[in-house]
């Protein structure tokens, strides 16, 4: 074999080995990526389950501490006049309001209070008094020791009279003979650790609540071989504030996904963790499955390259062959030399171009077809030198390099015989064979034959392309195969399965093994054989069938198929062959169901919707006026839920959405079956009820609806109380139309809520007329701000701890030119609806500044006005925070002169621009107050995430607190915690020197109310605040005098 063909031989097999090696890499490479990334991101998904778990968490701890905390700081009110030689009467009594107080709780195991040398003065349990409250160190004398009171948390002990673990809650109080006590009440571990609960399905989240310095408190799971001990590190060290980061574990030294928070009293953290492998649990079979592709494919390309190698043997084996043939030839044409004669004829038979050289050098012989390849004429070509012959054929030759090659090699070795292939530059091709001529044994000259392989090339080309082509269609043809999810078939006319290719076996009624040479009805159930069938006749008469769908159960499941088929080509006298494809459509056919039901049936509670609902209205208003031999009547009632939104914020969606759920079944327990009882939206729902007499059981039913949702809720370990408030019309007394129907048991409804809530109000003229008040109120909003209707007041703010007067809230009051005062809780909402509330609040705070600005030169420099700020006005697409900023700007006036006032429930529905606005607000010096504390939501989240400055006790606390030591109780325990979290406190609708002594003497900043002065215009707030400043005495104006030439101090 010649050389240059061996070099070409092994550089292609290089070639396709490192083209294998190549691939290898490259899925391989794409494999490790695909792992890391799987893993990346289930531990992202971990992460964010964390922060949902500790959230959760926190929310819960939160509110349990300041309820034990206010019951403690309600406790110390009971003690004030307890000592050791008080009356066994009075003590007992004490003891009873101790275990009344347990016995609401069920976390508690006992209340005590313990005086100086641990002496119990009074406990929940007698036998706390006989044997006394045990307590870990000198934890009691600690509570006693405290400088300014406030909740202090003990470590987890064990005693013979606690055989369960307890956690002593302790704070200090002083009694009316001076001596100071501490109020315990011991908390019951196991039950503190199920607040800790994640809700964890696999149970491998540990939640945990430790001290700022690792002392473990509580966990869930309990962890009873860890009670008390310290871990390390501690919470705060691991800077993991509310962000989950990759730790070791608290209990284990296994990597572990942690995160943690601190709770609203200080000290106190909750962790959530979850070892690292749980949460990659799932990401070690999606390794193994991608590592068994990558395995897969590798095969395949070491296949390719291995069948590749073989084809480049067997072309050389057979290049070789050829040159073996061609050295035969040469030997019989140095035969034919002997004679000219019969060399001509030979040359002139033969297929080649044959030219003749004799040993100088010079052309002696050639036949035609060489004149034709060198294009000379035979007279040229007789006795041309070679060195002619050869420029000459060089310059007929794409590539002559090579030629010149063989001639310097023939010069060099004149014995050698030599083979090539030119290549002409019109496209012809030729096999170059050269042999020295001998007589005799010694060299004559030497013979040039050229076979003419410019056909065979193409051929041999055109072969080797269509092999590509031909193993491309098979390999796509068997890749399409393997990644179509149908099932396809081959039949023939009477229904005989003779082929069967499945990618997903599971989808076959029977293993191909078994109905194979079957017919279909011997396979498949009647009813889909005949389908087959007919698709199989169709598909004969006009060549392709499709659309027929067919229903089978497989392994006891129902699943649709589409079936398609076509007629195949088959020889003359071979019989009629189909193929039939079987694409599986239950998915899609299930999702037509589920589009359906989701399009009409409220996914939630599972019955009709708002669609649903008045399309099955018309029906029943059709077929109620269809029936002319009977009076039959339609009862509409619109059934709105009252507390809802308070228990969905409190407790989260989750439980609102328990809580919809049982408030369905309960409404459908209260009517008949053939009633409609259907879902609009939110807490919305609405019942038609049809019967001869139905108007006359509407107050009976209106009146067990209200009675079963009063009934108290149990969801997710929590006990729920709401409410309903009903409207009712009637079919054909009240109304005729669908729409009207509706408007009407709307109208109902609110004006249920507006009598109350927890009743039902049939629909009267007089609430469509409520109604054209309130339209015609929002038609008159429109032009009170631009003919000067509205007026600003203001009430003054009073210090409860000086008495002087530096603040003062903005109020709104409307003047009709018709009707006179109208109320802002009247109007307020209206211009809330209509969008009026945004020029109207706009107006309000130009004009509050402009008296801010004022007051600050002639009454005091650091005079501060409220503003009240409705939620709308956050919600604007167009926000005022610049606006507000830059007109104080303007009026050169700082950020503090004026305070915004929010209620909580723009912070329940804060989007992530109004936390935007409001931390604009607050970095440009407004201060922010949230009023009607304790009547909304009270979620201590919302204190602890914005930056709040001031907290408004509502009057509803203030105005009983002389009478009700739990409303006493309430306002104490938030002015301490308000205090503790760095805000100032003011107290609304203060009415009696009592309520004032009382505010200031729990320490209470600011009041506010009739006590005072009520809300006047500006020229009579002045002349008011000095008359008052007139009758302070001499010596405490000078204090007054010096107080207001001092900064008012930030909270």
């Amino acid at each position: 074999m010649p050389m240059n063909t061996v070099h070409i031989e092994q550089r292609t097999l290089r070639a396709i080995t490192l083209t294998a090696l190549l691939g290898l890499l490259i899925v391989w490479g794409l494999a490790g990526g695909l792992m890391q990334y799987s893993r990346q991101v289930m531990l992202n998904s971990a992460k964010t389950d964390l922060t949902r778990v500790i959230g959760n968490t926190e929310t819960a701890l939160n509110r349990q501490l300041v309820s034990l905390d206010a019951l403690l700081a309600e406790t110390a009110t009971w003690a004030l006049d307890l000592h050791d030689g008080a009356a066994p009467a009075a003590q007992t009594a004490l003891d009873r309001q101790l275990m009344a107080a347990l016995s609401q709780n069920l976390m508690l195991r006992d209340v005590a209070i313990i005086g100086p040398h641990n002496h119990v003065l009074a406990a929940a349990r007698p036998e706390t008094k006989r044997l006394g409250l045990p307590a870990a160190g000198n934890f009691l004398e600690q509570v006693r020791l405290q400088a300014y009171p406030s909740l202090l948390i003990s470590e987890p002990l064990t005693s013979d009279l606690y055989p369960e673990r307890v956690i002593h809650l302790a704070r200090s109080t002083r009694l009316t003979n001076g001596t100071v006590v501490a109020v315990v009440a011991s908390v019951r571990v196991a039950l503190l650790s199920t607040e800790l609960d994640s809700r964890d399905p696999s149970g491998a989240t540990t939640v945990t609540l430790e001290s700022t310095d690792g002392r473990l408190l509580a966990a869930y799971p309990d962890q009873n071989t860890h009670a008390s001990h310290n871990l390390h590190p501690a919470l705060p060290d691991l800077h993991a504030d509310g962000q989950s980061i990759e730790s070791r574990g608290r209990f284990t030294t296994e990597a572990t996904l942690l995160t943690a928070r601190p709770l609203v009293y200080a000290g106190l953290w909750v962790s959530a963790s979850q070892p690292v492998e749980r949460a990659l649990s799932d990401w070690e079979t999606e390794r193994t499955r991608v590592a068994v592709t990558a395995s897969v494919l590798s095969l395949m390309l070491l296949a390719v390259a291995l069948g590749g190698r073989r084809y480049v043997q067997r072309m050389a084996a057979a290049r070789y062959e050829v040159t073996l043939a061609n050295a035969d030839l040469n030997t019989t044409n140095q035969a034919l030399q002997h004679s000219i004669t019969l060399v001509q004829a030979t040359l002139d038979a033969t297929a080649d171009a044959i030219v003749v050289v004799n040993q100088s050098g010079q052309v002696i012989q050639f036949n035609d077809r060489y004149l034709h390849l060198i294009g000379m004429t035979q007279p040229q070509l007789m006795g041309c030198e070679v060195t002619t012959l050869s420029q000459q054929l060089y310059s007929l030759l794409l590539n002559p390099e090579e030629a010149r090659q063989v001639g310097e090699q023939i010069q060099n070795f004149p014995d050698t015989d030599t083979r090539d292939e030119l290549r002409l530059r019109d496209g012809r091709v030729f096999l170059r064979h050269s042999t020295p001529q001998r007589i005799n044994g010694l060299p004559v000259g030497r013979v040039w034959s050229h076979q003419d392989i410019t056909d065979f090339r193409r051929a041999e080309h055109t072969l080797l392309a269509q092999q590509a082509e031909l193993q491309l269609a098979r390999n796509e043809l068997a890749a399409t195969l393997e990644a179509l999810p149908d099932l396809l078939f081959e039949l023939d006319e009477t229904g005989l399965y003779l082929n069967a290719h499945c990618h997903s076996p599971e989808k076959m009624v029977v293993s191909p093994s078994i109905f194979l040479d079957k017919r279909v009805h011997e396979v498949v159930p009647a009813k889909a054989a005949d389908q087959v069938m007919a698709c199989l006749h169709e598909a004969k008469q006009d060549g392709s069938s499709y659309g027929r769908q067919i229903a089978l159960t497989i392994r006891q499941q129902e699943m649709w198929f589409e079936l398609s088929a076509a007629r195949k080509q088959t020889p003359e006298g071979v019989p009629t062959r189909f193929v039939v494809v079987a694409r599986d459509i239950s998915e899609r056919k299930a999702n037509e169901r589920l589009i359906w039901n989701q399009a009409h049936f409220d996914y939630l509670t599972g019955l009709p919707n708002r669609r649903m609902f008045r399309h099955k209205l018309n029906e029943a208003l059709q077929e109620v006026r269809s029936d002319t031999t009977a009076r039959r009547q339609l009862v509409i009632m619109f059934v709105d839920l009252d507390r809802f939104k308070e228990v969905n914020d409190t407790h989260g969606h989750d439980v609102g959405d328990l809580l919809l759920q049982e408030a369905a079944v309960r409404l459908k327990s209260c009517v008949r079956d053939t009633d409609l009882v259907a879902r609009l939206g939110g807490d919305e729902f609405t019942l038609v009820i049809e019967g001869m007499e139905a108007a006359q059981h509407a107050a009976q039913i209106a009146q067990k609806l209200l009675d079963r949702m009063t009934e108290p809720f149990y969801l997710a370990g929590e006990t729920e109380h709401i409410s309903a408030s009903i409207g009712v019309t009637v079919f054909p007394d009240d109304g005729r139309e669908r729409d009207e129907l509706i408007q009407q048991a709307d109208q109902a409804m609110y004006a249920a809520k507006r009598a109350g809530r927890n009743r039902w109000e049939r629909f009267s003229p007089a609430m469509q007329e409520a109604a054209l008040v309130r339209a015609r109120i929002a038609r008159d909003l429109r032009t009170a701000l631009p003919e000067g209707q509205f007026q600003v007041v203001y009430q003054p703010i009073t210090n409860l701890q000086t008495g002087l007067v530096q603040k003062a809230e903005a109020l709104l009051r409307w003047h009709h030119p018709l009707h006179g005062p109208i109320a802002p809780d009247v109007f307020i909402p209206i211009a809330e609806e209509t969008g009026l509330i945004n020029d109207i609040g706009r107006w309000v705070f130009e004009t509050a500044a402009r008296q801010a600005q004022r007051w600050r030169q002639t009454l005091h420099p650091e005079f501060q006005i409220s503003i009240n700020q409705s939620p709308a006005q956050f919600r604007e697409d167009s926000p005022q925070g610049e606006t507000w900023t830059d007109f104080l700007t303007k009026l050169d006036l700082p950020g503090s002169s004026v305070v915004f006032e929010i209620t909580e429930g723009l912070l329940v529905d804060a989007s992530a621009s109004t936390r935007n606005y409001l931390k604009h607000l607050h970095a440009a010096g407004i201060q922010i107050s949230l009023d009607d504390f304790g009547t909304g939501y009270s979620a201590l989240s919302y204190l602890h995430e914005f930056d709040l400055d001031y907290l408004k006790i509502d009057r509803a606390f203030v105005q009983h607190m002389e009478t009700s030591a739990k409303d006493w109780a309430l306002c104490k325990a938030t002015i301490l915690m308000a205090h503790e979290l760095g805000l100032r406190v003011v107290a609304e609708g203060v009415e009696t020197p009592g309520q004032q002594h009382l505010l200031a003497q729990a320490g209470c900043d600011f009041g506010q109310g009739h006590l005072f002065s009520p809300p006047v215009d500006a020229a009579s707030f002045e002349s008011w605040l000095w008359q008052r400043q007139n009758s302070v005495p001499a010596h405490r104006a000078q204090r007054i005098t010096d107080h207001l030439a001092a900064p008012i101090q930030e909270a």
